[in-house]
């Protein structure tokens, strides 16, 4: 498979409850742990080097150890999105996100912040379970993010779940179409369903193509081949093909990045830049080229003026448009 590897998961056996270090006559406040929220710490130097992503998975796991209730708890939207390692914009929250359950009343506020938090989103007839963790498969969780959440983390999150085959198409579908006219959050669950492509290979790419749907681009066709007398070159991101002209060729520059990380030796990040470079120039003897990074990616006038350098405008005509007419009038009353 093309492109970066899922994010790592938490490692769960990371978390400690503080009466059993207690019991091992360590003081955690005082001897190098980090309290995770009331009553579990991680250790400070395996603390430092979790993700954002894998620091709010912990939260969840200490969360559920610390329920109670006699109903076990099903976590949902952005804390089943961690356990299932799914990718984020911005930051996570600093609560867990739970489907309600009025038998959980002894849900204490962790020390120094807010506790976990419910959302009455309705309920979950079928859960995964992860570290014997309940919550919402990952369909659902892609639609509650819509919901609940915004549409770039949806968004982010759909493409990864079907590039990863966490579920297919017809269940991101099936998750937003149940849903009742006057629901909160319809209309941007259908539209992350439509939208949804497993050929997105990285938030970066998920993200401007949420940016050129909203700015009504033609729609770009995603990972083309190109090949030369040499053989494959390899796989864009975007590509338009202009009427009348060369066609153009969108690269998210995350590529560099991601295949420079955890390269040591000059050597070989010297070879993978020249590597690099010789692909462009080979791309370049048959498309133009636009290369743009997150600061355009979220920035949406931004990206706009920097493809419509290269005639790609709204409403450009002989060029693909967005969902391929199978849209809503209310999917398409998006507002910007």
């Amino acid at each position: 498979m093309f492109g970066p590897p899922p994010p790592a998961a938490f490692d769960p056996s990371q978390l400690v409850r503080g009466s059993d270090l207690r019991r091992m006559g360590i003081e955690p406040a005082r001897a190098g742990w980090v309290g995770v929220r009331r009553g579990f710490w991680i250790r400070q130097v395996d603390f430092d080097s979790l993700t954002p992503l894998q620091r709010h998975a912990a939260l969840v796991h200490a969360a559920n150890r610390a329920i109670t209730s006699a109903v076990e708890p099903v976590f949902c939207g952005p804390s089943a999105a961690a356990l299932q390692t799914l990718p984020r914009i911005g930051p996570w929250p600093n609560a867990v996100r739970l489907l309600a359950d009025p038998s959980q009343t002894d849900m204490r506020r962790q020390r120094g912040g807010s506790g976990p938090a419910s959302r009455r989103s309705g309920a979950c007839p079928t859960c995964w379970l992860i570290h014997d963790i309940r919550c919402t498969p990952p369909a659902r969780t892609v639609i509650d993010l819509a919901r609940f959440d915004s549409l770039e983390n949806a968004l982010v999150a759909a493409d990864h779940v079907l590039r990863h085959q966490l579920c297919d198409p017809d269940a991101l579908t099936a998750e937003a179409a149940g849903l009742a006219a006057g629901q909160p959050g319809r209309r941007p669950a259908l539209l992350t369903a439509k939208l949804a492509n497993g050929l997105a290979h990285s938030p970066g790419e998920s993200v401007s193509r949420l940016r050129m749907f909203r700015l009504n681009l033609p729609k770009p066709e995603l990972q083309v081949p190109f090949n030369d007398a040499d053989g494959l070159i390899g796989y864009v991101d975007f590509l338009w093909r202009r009427r009348g002209k060369r066609p153009l060729v969108g690269e998210f520059d995350g590529r560099v990045k991601y295949r420079l990380g955890g390269l040591t030796s000059q050597t070989d990040i010297e070879r993978t830049l020249w590597e690099e470079k010789r692909r462009e120039d080979r791309l370049r003897k048959q498309a133009d080229v636009v290369r743009w990074t997150w600061t355009s990616a979220i920035d949406a006038s931004r990206l706009g003026r920097e493809l419509a350098a290269y005639d790609i405008t709204p409403g450009a005509a002989g060029m693909g448009s967005w969902l391929d007419g199978r849209s809503a009038p209310e999917v398409w009353g998006m507002a910007g």
